[in-house]
């Protein structure tokens, strides 16, 4: 069932549909650290922050 959230982080109003179609889906699959973890999706700004985090520590 999609759901809307709105992001604590940028504010950002986003839907999050893990038994449909969801955006996140499709985003590169990255390290989810255990405090942010949930049924829910999180948005593409904390995604990205992840991301861009942990690229760095890879280098």
């Amino acid at each position: 069932m999609a759901d809307n959230i709105k992001c604590p982080e940028c504010g950002e109003t986003f839907t999050c549909d893990p038994d449909g179609d969801c955006w996140c889906k499709t985003y590169p699959v990255i390290e989810i650290p255990d405090n942010l973890k949930s049924e829910r999706c999180l948005c593409r700004c904390v995604l990205n922050k992840l991301r861009q985090e942990q690229a760095t520590e890879d280098n």
